[in-house]
């Protein structure tokens, strides 16, 4: 199974870690011996803490898009204190690995607050045939921040990722990772890595000017959004050692672990990583001799407006989920059967 679907998320999500085998038109269903908050109580400043959106990678064998000649044929429920809510699952091609994002401002509040459980479940149809075997990663409930979601994963991905044996010590420790905020450093102990934010830079939107429709209901209403838009965000890792071949060393190591691993996963999405030089005038302003840092640009989606409930009579784009061309790994003996 491909790392994304099934990956440790970062610090802001919940991962309910389930991986889920369904087949014909049964159901699977998460049941919580405690209740679970989505929304959680107004602090004593007043505001409520509340995750926006459900994520998971899933894959099924059969294609969906709401047509006559592909129906829906799965949805998502969420239930507790005799509430519920859901979402149809679209597929647009079978046998992909597709990221789908529930919105959830539409969950009632006394459901958000306490639910008991999810159920994927298979729908039934006029025409009799609906049989599909389909596969399902983590279930993540997340409130999207994308640059302090990228900071995030980029330190779960170095802090104590490397070992080295500091001065007097006799065995290896694991090197820490700090994100750098210069107006308060704090105190630090050699040797570190140290993440250090180069620059953010707002791109252009994605999808033209169109409304996209991204979350289906049975009733026939759908939730559409403003195109997204695109953060550039980038980033200088340096190392500070106690010596030059310790430095060396993990410095190695962060060049190899990005070469093996391109992509980062950042909420469940897969964001490449990607190496860069800035340009002579900012490396000489901002680095000095003997510093040599590895630079790395990350590209991040980032909403531009509230989604917004439409009835399916008025004419709108559908947007598929997130697609994944990565194949399954077949040694996974749930996983080869499909």
């Amino acid at each position: 199974m491909p790392e994304y679907v099934s990956s440790a998320q970062a610090e802001t999500t919940l991962s309910l870690g389930t991986k889920i085998l369904a087949r014909g038109s049964s159901a699977i269903q998460w049941q919580f011996s405690s209740p679970l908050a989505l929304r959680q109580p107004a602090s004593s400043q007043g505001a409520s803490a509340s995750f926006d959106e459900l994520r998971f990678w899933f894959r099924s064998d059969r294609a969906s898009g709401g047509s006559q000649n592909r129906p829906f044929y799965l949805s998502f429920e969420v239930a507790g204190g005799g509430s519920t809510w859901q979402r149809l699952l679209p597929v647009q091609q079978p046998n992909v690995w597709e990221l789908h994002r529930l919105w959830l401002g539409d969950m009632p509040d006394d459901l958000r607050s306490a639910v008991s459980s999810f159920t994927l479940r298979g729908l039934s149809s006029s025409n009799g045939d609906l049989s599909f075997q389909a596969v399902i990663g983590d279930i993540i409930a997340t409130t999207p921040e994308p640059i302090q979601d990228v900071d995030s994963a980029l330190l779960k991905a170095l802090d104590e990722r490397f070992r080295t044996v500091a001065t007097g010590t006799a065995t290896a420790a694991a090197v820490r990772a700090l994100v750098e905020l210069p107006e308060n450093p704090g105190t630090r102990a050699l040797p570190y890595i140290l993440i250090i934010p180069w620059s953010v830079q707002p791109q252009k939107e994605l999808g033209g000017s169109c409304e996209l429709i991204d979350n289906y209901t049975e009733n026939g209403v759908s939730y559409v959004r403003p195109p997204l838009s695109t953060v550039q965000v980038d980033y200088a890792i340096d190392v500070f050692a106690e010596t030059r071949s310790q430095k060396i060393r993990l410095l190695e190591g962060v060049l190899n672990y990005f070469n093996r691993h391109p992509y980062l996963t950042v909420n469940g999405e897969r964001i490449e990583v990607l190496s860069f030089v800035p340009p002579p005038e900012e490396l000489s302003r901002f680095t000095t001799p003997g510093r040599t840092p590895l630079f790395y640009r990350l590209t991040v989606q980032v909403e531009t407006g509230d989604r917004q409930r439409q009835e399916r009579a008025v004419p709108f784009i559908n947007v598929n989920p997130q697609r994944s061309s990565t194949e399954l790994d077949r040694s996974d003996p749930e996983l080869a059967r499909i």
